[in-house]
């Protein structure tokens, strides 16, 4: 509120707030002309677009519902292009008095600042510039779904970054692989049929010798075969076990309406437990997926907090942006991409996607 316009409430009402929002007091439901006084000043000094009043229960009185009505439609005279909002309890009828007069009515206060929120977000839409990302080329896609390792392939080639990983069809293929790649290591169930490794026993986190890998991978192949006998397993997919940076989720789905959309939020908990996630409709340019990773409320974990260091923003911005670029190139071929966990790593070492103790990536497609 304009310093000019507080001392002009403040004269009126020298005990009330006269910030935005102003506090007219219980003076206000005794004096209407003092109510008008101050929403006049309101909207002629502070320039706002939206005026919102919170009226509790007073519209429901009888004798009182109607003069209120009107002494807000006399206050708000010459503001007729600006939003008009209100929360109060009252009988249906009163309230289809106030919409009929042009206002938002709402009876939950949350509700109303969600609502006029997400207005305000649409129009700062407006102002940003248009997204126009390069595109990219089309790819000779195999139908799907996609094991791990095949998604994996496919997405390397639209310049998405993994950690190294080898498929072994059996134990001691696993523990060669992780002999090559050094431990310790994660071994994962790799097959096109079996989308949830977890939940049959499918994934061994941070094996640090020949022997564990070799009992993990053997066990898990078993379960693998007894849980889905009818999956084709590939093997298992030994790759090294990352750690540190911040875990966070990356998918694609088909929307109806939008086609591919790119979500992005916080892994582990945070999504599971806060569903911390953002999403945008792909294509999508460098800044617009910068403004989609600040948009998540974990946001200052990604910036480094209690010493952590600051994890590789820039690096993740790239991979959504390519990601939504692939998913918009592929929109008639792509039903779903799950990368999951993203381990965003400190701005030195990069980012790399379905690295740790997760499901990793897939790929579902609409030919199968």
């Amino acid at each position: 509120m304009p310093k000019d316009a507080q001392v002009e409430l403040l004269a009126m009402l020298p005990y009330a707030s006269p910030r935005s929002p102003v506090d007219a007091t219980a003076q206000a439901v005794s004096d209407l002309n003092l109510l008008q006084h101050c929403v006049r000043v309101m909207m002629a000094r502070g320039g706002y677009d939206i005026f919102a009043g919170i009226l509790g229960t007073g519209p429901g009185s009888k004798t009182y519902a109607e003069p209120l009505r009107q002494a807000l439609l006399e206050a708000l005279a010459g503001t007729e292009g600006r939003i008009r909002a209100l929360t109060m309890s009252a009988p249906d009828a009163v309230v289809r008095r106030y919409e009929a007069d042009g206002f938002l009515v709402f009876e939950d206060g949350s509700a109303l600042a969600r609502a006029l929120g997400a207005l305000v977000g649409f129009r700062r839409s407006f102002d940003r510039p248009v997204s126009r990302p390069a595109p990219m080329p089309r790819m000779d896609l195999p139908p799907g779904p996609l094991s791990e390792a095949s998604a994996k392939s496919v997405l390397r080639q639209a310049g998405i970054a993994f950690a190294d990983e080898i498929v072994a069809q059996d134990p001691d293929a696993a523990t060669a692989a992780a002999e090559a790649l050094g431990y310790p290591v994660v071994v994962k169930i790799c097959s096109p049929d079996i989308a949830h490794k977890t939940e049959l026993g499918g994934v061994a986190v941070n094996l640090k010798d020949a022997e564990a890998v070799r009992v993990a991978s053997a066990g898990i192949l078993a379960r693998a075969a007894e849980a889905v006998p009818g999956a084709r397993i590939e093997g298992v997919l030994v790759a090294p076990m990352v750690q540190g940076g911040v875990e966070t989720i990356v998918g694609v789905t088909r929307d109806p309406v939008l086609g591919p959309v790119v979500m992005f939020g916080l892994g582990g908990i945070f999504v599971e437990v806060l569903k911390d996630v953002t999403f945008r409709a792909a294509p999508f340019d460098l800044a617009e997926a910068h403004r989609m990773i600040r948009e998540i409320r974990g946001f200052p974990l990604l910036q480094g907090v209690r010493g952590a260091a600051p994890a590789d923003i820039d690096a993740l911005a790239q991979l959504l942006s390519d990601l939504s670029r692939f998913a918009a190139a592929h929109r008639d071929r792509v039903v779903g991409i799950d990368l999951n966990p993203v381990r965003v790593l400190p701005a030195a070492g990069g980012r790399r996607a379905g690295c740790a103790d997760r499901t990793g990536g897939s790929m579902t497609d609409t030919e199968i």
